[in-house]
């Protein structure tokens, strides 16, 4: 194993994602985030700044991403968020990145003529805010981007040091797991559900598990490569994330798209089985229905994808059984099948309730399978373009300028 030494500059990246007060919470319109956080109900980010203090040799830097449902809260989230800094014990610099850096960073970048590249840019959905934590890395001039979400906490003090073993430039991208907390009162791997009539045809937990028992569960190797990652336990190199960006049209699932993305590029995602975090997420507060229409249409778009590759220089041709046995499950045939059993099922389930809302909703997810997504592959090459033109451009911008410490 090839060791990165502790001079490597680390930066770990953490969005933070807040709502409407309860309890409204959401109107239409507004940004779907699995759990953001209401303005008037207690945080997670203070918990994970103070985790920061168990790491040994931490030598590293952190920048808070602020992410609202909606820009109408934006002004009041930056100052709650501020005060949740400013009070969390964490011992390495905090940097704050929200809308209004974001718009300077914008208009810097318009002026000096890199208005398409500006335009790119975004702190809205999944995708676009993992490339902002990427960008946010650059700015920090950073070797190593460690981006872990706010609703979890460091309980290996070796945490770091095991990342910076893992990762080489001739490695670029490891994905660490989470642990969760079990029914017995520990912590697990295994993604325990209760799973229901309607998922029969759509049972992602078994495909999960079977995928973290093979990867996870085998002791050795350590390091192997994976077909899934998760997206608050990943940490990439600065030859991977000044080259591959995370594609923006995804607008969820978005870490194991990364690694499809990667290996297009020749680049595999090793799981390192000793780089573990622990979850803590709070309880999802979207119906069932509308959650797996974000799945659906992923699925949808990643098949396309995938579909529509073509032969180019440097491009590896990958297949869904590349990525077995998730998300390949989802990616390879069937997929049309999957939709309609599975929205069929969903809605007599909402209809045994009586929420009528449930059942349309459930029955309206159908859409899915009329899905085209033309040009899904060279709008993303493109995009990967523009990306690397505009990672070389941040790395000319002063250092920081584009961020606030906390102090």
């Amino acid at each position: 194993m090839t060791n990165s030494t502790s001079t490597n500059k680390t930066v770990i990246v953490v969005p933070t994602y807040w709502s409407r007060p309860l309890p409204e919470r959401w109107r239409q319109g507004d940004a779907v985030y699995d759990h953001p956080t209401a303005l008037n109900e207690d945080d997670t980010l203070g918990r994970f700044l103070n985790s920061i203090n168990i790491l040994r040799q931490p030598e590293c830097e952190v920048v808070v991403l602020v992410c609202v449902t909606t820009p109408e809260i934006e002004a009041e989230t930056v100052k709650r968020v501020r005060q949740i800094v400013a009070s969390a014990s964490c011992p390495v610099p905090v940097y704050l990145f929200s809308d209004s850096h974001l718009r300077q960073l914008q208009k810097t970048l318009t002026t000096a003529g890199f208005s398409n590249l500006a335009s790119r840019l975004s702190l809205r959905g999944y995708s676009s805010i993992r490339n902002a934590c990427l960008l946010a890395a650059q700015l920090r001039q950073a070797e190593l981007a460690v981006l872990i979400d706010d609703d979890e906490v460091f309980e290996d003090p070796e945490f770091l040091n095991k990342a910076r073993q893992a990762i080489s430039a001739q490695r670029p991208g490891i994905a660490g797991y989470y642990v969760e907390p079990d029914n017995q009162g520990g912590r697990t791997y295994i993604r325990e559900r209760a799973i229901p009539f309607w998922m029969k045809f759509w049972n992602k937990f078994r495909f999960q598990n079977e995928s973290f028992r093979r990867i996870i569960g085998q002791a050795e190797p350590r390091l192997k490569v994976t077909p899934f990652a998760f997206g608050g336990n990943l940490v990439i190199h600065q030859t991977l994330f000044s080259r591959v960006p995370f594609d923006p049209l995804v607008n969820r699932g978005e870490d194991m798209d990364y690694v499809m993305n990667a290996k297009m590029f020749d680049v595999d995602f090793y799981l390192d089985n000793h780089l573990a975090i622990t979850h803590l997420p709070p309880v999802r507060s979207h119906p069932q229905y509308r959650r797996l229409a974000e799945d659906m249409n992923r699925f949808s778009y990643q098949r396309s994808k995938l579909h529509q590759q073509r032969p180019l220089p440097g491009l590896r041709q990958i297949s869904a059984s590349d990525f077995n046995p998730y998300p390949g499950y989802f990616l390879g045939s069937g997929f049309i099948l999957k939709v309609i059993i599975t929205s069929l099922l969903l809605s007599l389930d909402y209809l045994s309730q009586a929420d009528w809302r449930g059942v349309f909703g459930a029955l309206a997810n159908m859409r899915f399978i009329f899905s085209r997504h033309p040009a899904a592959f060279s709008r993303f090459i493109d995009f990967q373009r523009d990306w690397r033109e505009l990672m070389t451009k941040i790395s000319a911008l002063s250092e920081g300028s584009f961020l606030d410490r906390v102090e």
